[in-house]
């Protein structure tokens, strides 16, 4: 059987050296087929350069560039939409994954037919030092609902958005750009579609630098109540709350009632973690990269 051709989606703004390694590390990948697209911001600091030269040179690169910037959520939609699968993972412009990260991904989704995600566990940096590892962990309830609470018991925030997935479902699992860690919302919705599983023994390297701005930032920009801001862990529960209970389409085969009494058990869940949990090991990696300026990707 041939390999399944990965897309490997990289939306990117005005990060030319942080891009070259990312695009270099997609590029690196010991598995067959691979497709790499880049979507560029209308960045100005030589990307187009860059990315015309190497998809000049490489058929495996898709180069596509926006005349005016769409802001992050729109570019990173776009690599989406552009996929070809039928497997696809987000790659951030300033993060590096391991020469073997997408074969291992790959094996673990061949070897369990019923997993729809698979990752590895992030090696996390800022201003070019370790600042530990972030992983969530294999999810395989065969209720869906019991998934998706073990996603928001046990997600890292950081390790589960950046893996390999299921093409199909991802389409099925709108993310939730607009809203305070709306990728944790997006990745509850894959739960719900199917199992999580950790790949080992590979890694991916995420800057928590560039990704991250202050939370009062990302408020204002998402347009959402200045108290998300200042209360994020709180935000999160909130929007998880109202994402289960009737904003996701991921849900939309619940009834009324069972959707309400997942969204209770969900904020239920977020509440014990945030309140009476280990802040500092299970949320501090999201709070800890509060410094910086947002990115327009």
């Amino acid at each position: 059987m041939s390999a399944p051709l990965v897309s490997i989606g990289i939306p990117t703004y005005n990060r030319l050296a942080a891009l070259r390694r990312a695009v270099g590390s997609a590029l690196s990948q010991d598995h067959a087929r691979i497709d790499v697209i880049i979507s560029d911001n209308a960045s100005t600091d030589g990307t187009r350069e860059f990315c015309e030269e190497v998809a000049a040179s490489d058929p495996r690169v898709r180069y596509v560039r926006q005349t005016v910037n769409l802001g992050g959520a729109a570019n990173f939609d776009l690599v989406l939409e552009a996929a070809t699968g039928p497997l696809f993972m987000y790659l951030a412009d300033d993060d590096v994954i391991a020469p073997n990260y997408v074969s291992s991904c790959v094996r673990e989704l061949v070897v369990d037919p019923a997993a729809v995600l698979a990752f590895a566990p992030a090696r996390l940096t800022k201003d070019g030092e370790p600042q530990g590892e972030a992983c969530g962990a294999d999810i395989v309830s065969d209720d869906p609902r019991e998934r998706v609470l073990a996603c928001y018991r046990s997600s890292s925030f950081y390790s589960e958005f950046y893996g390999v997935a299921r093409l199909d479902v991802l389409r099925h699992a709108p993310r939730s750009p607009s809203v305070m860690f709306g990728d944790w919302l997006y990745v509850a919705g894959l739960a719900y579609f199917g199992r999580f599983r950790v790949a080992r023994p590979t890694w991916i390297v995420k800057d928590m630098g560039g990704l991250s701005s202050r939370a009062v930032d990302w408020a204002r920009i998402m347009r959402q109540p200045a108290w998300h801001g200042r209360h994020p862990r709180w935000a999160c529960a909130f929007n998880a709350f109202k994402d289960t209970a009737w904003r996701s389409k991921a849900y939309a085969d619940l009834s009324r009632t069972k959707r309400l009494v997942l969204a209770v058990r969900v904020f239920v869940v977020l509440f014990r973690r945030f309140r009476f949990g280990d802040v500092r090991k299970q949320f501090g990696y999201a709070l800890r990269s509060i410094a910086g300026k947002p990115s327009a990707r």
